[in-house]
């Protein structure tokens, strides 16, 4: 191995700042600004950072070998990266790459190898490959129901925090699947998936509880000189109980959100009650968690006809989200497009479409102006000011943004987001030229107002990098 120093233009530092000083920290009036005219040049750019990236990590490899855990994290840190930054197709390529190497070097049977395959079932999900990503979050749920089960002995987990964690990671994997399957309109497999994380989320729970009172024995019966030691066993098991209980919660109310959708609103309730109380208890009456259990109850009261509850609800969610996390904080955006479809079933034209503009604000800062989120909310903003009127030029300029997000994104043709743009974009041409008048009618159902099933991602590759010795 070469073990000669250099921090110059090479290492993963670089190449993230990189990355974030070409797609992050975007103005006001760059994202004003933009209505992708610069869209192929934005495209020749990404081009070259995959080069400038891709030979970086060529150096990497030729310092310490090409099969290095050091280069499997540089990958990762990448794939991160472009995942963060919504570049999902590159994100996709690196974590694919990154995963190869990780089942060389560790097996596939080893957590750290299943963590990837839940990486990717994520990025796939963002780029609405259901399919894809149902097959990947079942290839890193079949590694852990195994660790859990104990039918492989040579992974590294060996204590009981490590064993809490793969639980954890179970119970967030059947979280995403029965996400998928919701997101198919496949409630009765949705709630399935969330109903077989539910037990395994309260042994997690129980298991975490026990961790923190045997930590806690232990810190009474302890000297002098270990009780540092002992102190961060104690916050550390804290933490794993909260994170346990987090998991349970989530598990609690995507039951609830399955049996809202089904529209079997007084089991939906009591899972909402149930979910809430333990955030209560664990978090106090000011987390995002809470917000989001709120956000659920009034999509309820929506889908139930209750508009002004839902209203009530919403507004809360709001007030909440922009208080804790910040008023660019993508789930800001999406309470603000939840308000929109409310204001719209109220017939408040001029206030859904105020809504709009402020979700595709946020968004465009939160996921990046070419991302998918905000395509969708262009194609939303287009259904609404077409029903307007008198605005065709408006509503084509965003419905040919749209159509070149999803092109970057690499959607394909055949994507129902594409046909759907497209088939818009027709037919405003056809009205255009003397074809009709007939639109659109009612709002887009590209954002609809859908519960949130909460996606607990572990951040599975933010783990403490190797050594580096190049």
């Amino acid at each position: 191995m070469n073990t000669t120093s250099s921090t110059s233009a090479t290492g993963p530092q670089f190449i993230m700042a990189s990355a974030k000083s070409k797609f992050e920290n975007k103005t006001d009036d760059d994202i004003k600004s933009s209505s992708f005219e610069s869209f192929e040049e934005n495209l020749r750019e990404r081009s070259a950072l995959v080069v400038e990236i891709d030979q970086s990590i060529k150096e990497m490899q030729e310092n310490v070998g090409e099969e290095n855990e050091e280069v499997a994290f540089m990958l990762e840190t990448v794939a991160e990266g472009c995942f963060l930054n919504g570049d999902y197709g590159d994100a996709h390529e690196y974590y694919s790459r990154a995963l190869i190497l990780k089942t060389k070097l560790l097996g596939s049977d080893h957590p750290d190898t299943a963590d990837i395959h839940y990486c990717i079932g994520n990025t796939l999900k963002k780029q609405d490959q259901l399919n894809e990503s149902l097959e990947s979050f079942g290839k890193a749920m079949l590694v852990y129901q195994n660790i859990h089960q104990d039918r492989f002995h040579k992974t590294d987990v060996t204590d009981d925090g490590m064993k809490v964690e793969i639980l954890c990671k179970l119970v967030s994997t059947m979280n995403c699947i029965g996400d998928l399957f919701f997101e198919h309109l496949q409630f009765e497999n949705s709630l399935q998936s969330f109903q077989h994380a539910l037990p395994i989320a309260n042994i997690a729970v129980e298991s975490a509880k026990n961790l923190t009172a045997e930590s806690y024995k232990s810190f009474a019966t302890t000297t002098a000189g270990n009780c540092v030691i002992q102190t961060n066993n104690i916050q550390k098991d804290r933490l794993l109980f909260q994170m346990a209980r987090t998991h349970l919660c989530n598990v609690l109310s995507n039951i609830a959100n399955v049996h809202a959708e089904q529209g079997h609103k007084l089991e939906a309730v009591t899972f909402y009650n149930k979910a809430l109380a333990l955030q209560m208890e664990d978090l106090g009456e000011e987390d995002p968690a809470i917000a989001t259990t709120l956000n659920n109850i009034g999509t309820l009261n929506f889908r139930a006809g209750n508009y002004s509850v839902a209203l009530k609800s919403y507004k809360q969610v709001l007030k909440m989200r922009r208080k804790l996390l910040g008023f660019d904080h993508s789930s800001v955006s999406d309470v603000l497009i939840n308000l929109a479809h409310v204001y719209d079933k109220m017939g408040d034209l001029k206030t859904t479409k105020e809504a709009c503009y402020g979700a595709l604000q946020v968004a465009k800062k939160a996921y990046g102006e070419r991302s998918i989120r905000a395509a969708n909310i262009m194609v939303v903003l287009a259904d609404v000011v077409a029903r307007m009127g008198d605005q065709d030029a408006l509503v084509l300029s965003f419905l040919t943004d749209a159509l070149k997000a999803y092109k970057f994104n690499r959607l394909s043709e055949s994507h129902v987001s594409v046909i759907t743009t497209n088939a818009k974009i027709t037919k405003l041409k056809e009205k255009t030229n003397g074809g009709g008048n007939d639109f659109m009618t009612s709002i887009s159902n590209a954002c609809c107002c859908i519960f949130s099933i909460d996606d607990p991602s572990f951040t599975a590759n933010r783990k403490i990098a190797p050594q580096a010795s190049f």
